[in-house]
């Protein structure tokens, strides 16, 4: 005989099993436990030599953003160049937001090795306390239930 089925946890405003505060505390420890290590992890070479070939891509960063700051221009140039580049220049193999973030701080903070690679470990530590979903609220039926997204076949349950 199999022993009795245990009650349903409450539920909080989410319709979702509410966390007890043990569980939440255990989160908040584990997403803190995570954030310090990936940023220790990120920032575990920040100060050290700018290096050449593809370990340079730090490097490449600043001097995109130096481009942008001395050219006034959006879009990212990787090489210094003696006249405005034109848009035939801009380096499209990379999400634009990292040389935007690297010219703000070096506009802010001046010319120096650190920050070229500063911006990169500061959105690395975002990461982690951003990395669990937020809870969204039940959405009703599964979709193939539901008799606003599909009609009734002939047959179809009430």
């Amino acid at each position: 005989m199999l022993p009795p089925r245990p009650p349903p946890r409450p539920l909080d405003a989410h319709g979702l099993p509410a966390a007890s505060r043990l569980e939440r505390r255990a989160a908040l420890a584990v997403a803190a436990v995570a954030t310090a290590w990936f940023t220790l992890a990120a920032a575990w070479e920040m100060f050290g030599p700018l290096l050449a070939g593809h370990y340079a891509s730090s490097a490449s960063v600043g001097i995109i953003a130096e481009n942008m700051l001395r050219w006034k221009i959006l879009g990212p140039v990787w090489e210094y160049t003696a006249a405005r580049p034109t848009p035939d220049m801009y380096y499209c193999h990379h999400p634009w937001g990292i040389f935007w973030t690297t010219a703000a701080f070096l506009e802010i903070f001046g010319r120096h090795d650190v920050i070229c690679r500063l911006p990169a470990v500061l959105l690395s530590a975002a990461t982690p306390p951003r990395a669990s979903p937020a809870r969204s609220p039940n959405r009703g039926p599964p979709y193939w239930k539901s008799t606003v997204l599909r009609r009734k076949a002939p047959g179809d349950a009430a």
